[in-house]
């Protein structure tokens, strides 16, 4: 082109007619125009780049024939604006620029533009020249991806044939090495590879002829010191005449294997745990059959260890290697070698019973196993790693096939490409793209027009819309649309675009990526479901309802209407999963939900905030009456008889009623006070309905705060034990129970009562009890620590249900009695009736592992709950304690009389310790005495006592 275009820095004179044969036959093209930038002349290489024949050509504009040009627009015969327009008498050159020649194919090229003077200096015209370079853009392509790869793989150099010199190495090897790129670069390989060791090395760099790949071991030192053992793959490039141009050595660090092979040697006696433990093959060999191995070795075979054991390398390898040569024949072999050179590296093959392949390398080395003989096998997986080099050849070998490549990655990927010409909207895709989506074929071949038949309808004004931002604006895009298959089902498909312009900011092409996103929506669209719905019922969970809450308080507000808030909570649902199991309370929670679905509106909004706890939220009611009237419908048909597990059940509700706007317009505040309103349908006797009022809030918040008090409590050492004494025949102190008292840092003194049952609502009395467990428990070893045996003080516990369910309850008191070494019959655990009838067989173990502990234990508050003397036939107890309703107006009421005799005898019956409770007269003192209850608590003798008053009146001398 440089012979062509003459000295680029002298402009053309006008010699047309004296080098038309010679522009006629350069291989370069050349058009020339007039002054007013139309084509005069073209030779044929530029009609072959352009498609235009000279005929068409001639008095055409130039950039219509060369289309890469900007033609200045015609300047008259005035020489003065074509001088300003061509810039001067300076040529200008642009190089890998895009030509589309007039049948749509595009090209790149290398262009210069000469003006042509008139010999008074005048412009008469232009001179276009430019030659297709499009080889030479893909060859530098082509080579930049090679580098790529290079500098991303494993340790590589490459060294030239000419004079045995390295030429480059990657950022790998270097690391590798330890050493900076200049201490390598330069270094003759003989030098590398100058010692016995690396011969065979140095004799395949030498020889031109094949083969030309070698491998083999080899060691070397890093900067460091450090010994580094490798396995080095050279293999030669040849040019196109087929002559040896470059050497390519790749290095695989084995240090770490060979070391961990040194380590188990050296530890003969756990070599068992050694093998197991590493991450390599490990096998022993003895008399050329395998007697032990590890699991990642019995992994790499495919089988399992019995398998392995007592065959031979041959046995579990198949017939043949990847050489040619027999298994059995290639093992004798190595194992010579190892045995004769005290050490063997082997690559093998094993296919596994399956029919995969697994190839390994295995370091061989001679030691001795109790005395006998063995060789140590320590083997890695390289099938992976033989595949990556496998890759790696081939691209070197098939940089021409990258484009080939790359389609088959996207197919594997579920990816089509797509091009788009701005000018025609001429669109192209990718081989194979029609079978990745399933879509009819021929669609794609219709172009950009086609899409339309494919694309959903209401995905295709979007599709347009960014199209024309494309190519009216140059603007790319990103955006998710549906398409249909040729079998009619809707397919998801992300596509991202963007636009290539020239060097002057021209659009030149509209390029996209399709792929495949069904799958990835349908798993949005269950995350979704997950997210805002409950996975047992599918009903709207916590977060969806907040949301619903607030469109109908939005909309109650706006028309000046009301809603309404129903918190439903079945009463006793926890008996069904004690009973008949958690799976036979979801058919109930899934059968309440059918049922309210089928009660309400479309409109209306049904959710399951957990456990037994659902909320309907009414949208739009007329008054409070149709709120109540609905209310009442969903209690009545919630309430029945319900089929689960094959078991008649019937089931009633509470209910609490909160009414938006009058009663608030925040979610949380509504589902709060509806909340409140619930637990006073529970107080009320369950199985009915309570609307909101505020002293129901108060009530709440109260609970509220006495919660957020507990959380406190113990880390704060607000909590102190009282003491009642428990008194024997009126005079002697036999000991006392214990009663919990809390010195509320802002209310002062609280008693249990104000406090317990919301300890168990939270399960916080869990933790409350241990506290009191071990604090009994050490005033207990305080105060017997002098006594004699005879004069020992008991104490009393209460336990609550929550407590004694827990797990760790037992463990938790034999942990008390340990921690302060009492006697285990001086603690007396008092349970209530309730415990004894809900999971009967549960309660009889906890009983009897806590009795097997020593303790004593009393059922409190007896007569008032659901006795049986069954139970206490079956139960392993020590006591009773009569109820203070019982001892109240127990000298003027028979039925009380009648009662507590009715105790006294079944304590004689079963040897139980009696105890009556709430003694406050000297009259029902000697009453009780004189029916056989001697043992009395109550105000007749003293009221709680701190423990420093206790002491002081029943144990000073002695404690």
């Amino acid at each position: 082109m440089d012979q062509a275009c003459g000295d680029q820095n002298q402009p053309m004179t006008n010699q047309l007619p004296s080098i038309d044969q010679l522009l006629y036959s350069i291989p370069d093209a050349v058009v020339i125009t007039d002054a007013h930038g139309r084509v005069q002349y073209l030779n044929p290489a530029a009609s072959a780049l352009t498609g235009w024949s000279a005929e068409a050509a001639v008095g055409q504009p130039a950039a219509a024939v060369v289309t890469s040009l900007r033609a200045p627009q015609p300047c008259g015969n005035d020489p003065a604006p074509l001088a300003a327009v061509c810039a001067g008498t300076q040529p200008s050159e642009h190089e890998d620029i895009l030509l589309t020649d007039r049948n749509g194919r595009q090209r790149r090229i290398k262009e210069s533009i000469h003006p042509i003077l008139s010999p008074d200096g005048g412009i008469t015209g232009t001179g276009i020249v430019f030659r297709d370079i499009t080889a030479v853009h893909r060859l530098r392509e082509e080579r930049r991806i090679a580098a790529m790869a290079f500098e991303i793989g494993a340790p590589l150099l490459v060294a030239t044939a000419a004079d045995l010199r390295v030429l480059r190495v990657n950022a790998a090897c270097l690391e590798l090495s330890q050493r900076r790129e200049q201490e390598l670069v330069g270094v003759s390989l003989d030098v590398l590879y100058g010692d016995a060791e690396k011969a065979p090395f140095l004799k395949f760099f030498r020889s031109p002829e094949p083969p030309d790949t070698i491998i083999g071991r080899t060691t070397r030192r890093n900067r460091a010191g450090i010994l580094l053992h490798l396995s080095e793959t050279a293999r030669k490039i040849r040019d196109e005449s087929g002559a040896v141009s470059h050497f390519v050595v790749g290095l695989y660090d084995l240090t770490e294997a060979i070391a961990t092979a040194e380590a188990l040697r050296e530890s003969q006696l756990n070599y068992n745990h050694l093998i197991e433990s590493m991450q390599e093959g490990v096998a022993i060999i003895q008399d050329n059959h395998i007697i032990g191995c590890n699991g990642h070795f019995a992994h790499m075979l495919g089988r399992p260890r019995d398998a392995i054991i007592g065959k031979t390398a041959a046995d579990v390898s198949g017939p043949s290697q990847p050489d040619g040569r027999a298994s059995a024949e290639k093992s004798v072999e190595v194992t010579t070698a190892a045995l004769r050179d005290r050490h063997a590296w082997v690559d093998w093959q094993v296919t596994r019973p399956d029919g995969s392949v697994c190839q390994f390398e295995a370091s061989i080395t001679p030691s001795t196993l109790e005395g006998a003989a063995i060789l140590l096998v320590t083997t890695r997986d390289i099938t992976e790693r033989k595949r990556a080099e496998a890759e790696y050849q081939d691209l070197m070998a098939e940089l021409a096939a990258r484009e080939k490549m790359i389609r088959l990655a996207n197919r594997a990927y579920g990816i089509a490409c797509w091009e788009l010409n701005p000018a025609t909207l001429r669109m192209s895709w990718s081989e194979g793209a029609e079978d990745l989506f399933g879509a009819p074929p021929g669609v794609f071949a219709g172009g950009y027009d086609g899409l339309r038949d494919t694309i959903h309808p209401d995905d295709w004004p979007l599709v347009e819309h960014c199209v024309t931002d494309a190519v009216t604006r140059g603007q790319g895009f990103d955006l998710d649309v549906r398409m249909f298959d040729k079998e009619g089902r809707v397919r998801w498909t992300h596509t991202q675009a963007e636009v290539e312009r020239d060097a002057d900011g021209q659009l030149l092409t509209v390029r996209g990526a399709v792929a495949d996103i069904t799958e990835q929506k349908a798993a949005q669209e269950t995350i979704e479901q997950l997210a805002y719905f409950d996975p047992l019922t599918q009903l709207p969970n916590r977060r969806l309802l907040f949301d619903r809450v607030r469109q109908a308080v939005a909309a109650a507000k706006r028309s000046g209407g009301c809603g309404a808030l129903l918190f439903i909570d079945l009463d006793h649902f926890k008996r069904i999963n004690d009973s008949l199991g958690h799976r036979a309370g979801d058919q109930l929670l899934m059968e309440v939900a059918r049922r309210l679905r089928a009660l309400v509106r479309e409109e209306d909004t049904v959710a399951r905030l957990g456990g037994d706890e659902f909320v309907v939220v009414l949208h739009e009611v007329a008054n409070t009456r149709e709120v109540r009237r609905s209310a009442h419908r969903v209690l009545e048909r919630l309430s029945g008889e319900y089929s689960v597990a094959d078991h008649r059940y019937h089931l009633s509700v509470s209910m609490g009623v909160a009414l938006f706007p009058s009663d608030g317009e925040d979610p949380v505040e509504l589902l709060h006070r509806a909340d409140a309103a619930m637990y006073q349908a529970k107080k009320d006797g369950r199985s009915t309905i309570s609307f909101f009022q505020a002293a129901l809030q108060s009530a709440a918040d109260e609970r509220f705060r006495i919660e957020l008090g507990l959380r406190t409590a113990l880390a704060s050492d607000e909590f102190e034990l009282y003491y009642q004494p428990k008194v024997m025949d009126g005079n002697r102190v036999v000991g006392a129970e214990t009663l919990l008292r809390w010195h509320h840092p802002e209310r002062g003194f609280m008693a249990p009562g104000d406090f317990i049952s919301v300890a168990e609502e939270t399960g916080l009395i869990v933790d409350i009890g241990t506290w009191i467990l071990d604090a009994a428990c050490r005033q207990l070893a305080r105060w017997n620590r002098d006594r004699a045996p005879a004069e020992h003080l008991m104490l009393a516990v209460n336990v609550s249900p929550i407590q004694f369910r827990n797990p760790e309850f037992v463990a938790r008191v034999k942990k008390a009695i340990t921690d302060y070494q009492i006697v285990p019959s001086l603690l007396t655990l008092e349970i209530t009736e309730g415990i004894l009838i809900e999971k009967v067989e549960e309660t009889v173990t906890r009983l009897a592992e806590l009795k097997a502990l020593g303790v004593r234990l009393s059922i409190d508050d007896f007569g008032t709950g659901f006795s049986s003397l069954n139970y206490l036939k079956r139960l392993p107890l020590d006591e009773i304690k009569i109820d203070r309703s019982f001892v109240t107006s127990l000298v003027e009421d028979a039925n009380n009389t009648a009662i507590v005799k009715t105790m006294v005898a079944i304590a004689t019956t079963f040897n139980l310790n009696l105890v009556a409770e709430g003694v406050e007269t000297l009259a029902e003192a000697e009453f009780l005495r004189a029916l056989g209850c001697h043992c009395h608590q109550g105000y007749l003798y003293a009221r709680p006592l701190t423990e420093q008053e206790f002491t002081r009146r029943y144990c000073s001398a002695t404690c």
